[in-house]
């Protein structure tokens, strides 16, 4: 059963539809020398597919699903992995995702900021409480970051 859900996540990458041109953005936020890394439920087959559809996969600093050896969300053990790759501490880190488990991952991990994107199936109601900001989409992420950094 494993092994048909995996093939499935990892064909699923020909049907994602990008809310950005995400080669650009996360060229942009590689330029301004964020390490970036990939965190997902998936197989890190199928992210790895879907980073290198969409362009991005040279950005990447770090990729993890659930079968990369870091366990799985909402454990801290892929930001923590995150970490180890980058040799960035943990309130060094964003996380950004689409669902309470991405953002109790961030915190249980003790991440710096947590960034809710309603591009998955939550809603500002059930993400704020686990989150630092809430946005629409991942455009909106350099503007916060870009507070943080100029403080």
């Amino acid at each position: 059963m494993r092994e048909k859900l995996d093939y499935l996540f990892a064909n699923s990458a020909a049907l994602a539809v990008p809310v950005t041109d995400l080669a650009t953005f996360f060229a942009g936020l590689h330029v301004k020398g964020y390490r970036l890394g990939v965190a997902s439920s998936d197989n890190e087959r199928s992210i790895r597919e879907t980073a290198k559809r969409f362009g991005f996969d040279g950005y990447l600093d770090y990729v993890a699903g659930y079968d990369s050896g870091f366990g799985t969300k909402p454990e801290p053990g892929m930001v923590l992995g995150f970490c180890a790759a980058t040799g960035l501490e943990p309130h060094q880190i964003a996380v950004v995702g689409d669902n309470n488990h991405d953002l109790h991952m961030g915190r249980n991990a003790g991440a710096g900021l947590t960034v809710a994107v309603l591009t998955g199936t939550g809603s500002p109601e059930s993400l704020s409480a686990a989150s630092d900001h809430c946005i629409a989409d991942i455009t909106g992420l350099e503007a916060i970051l870009g507070e943080r950094t100029s403080r």
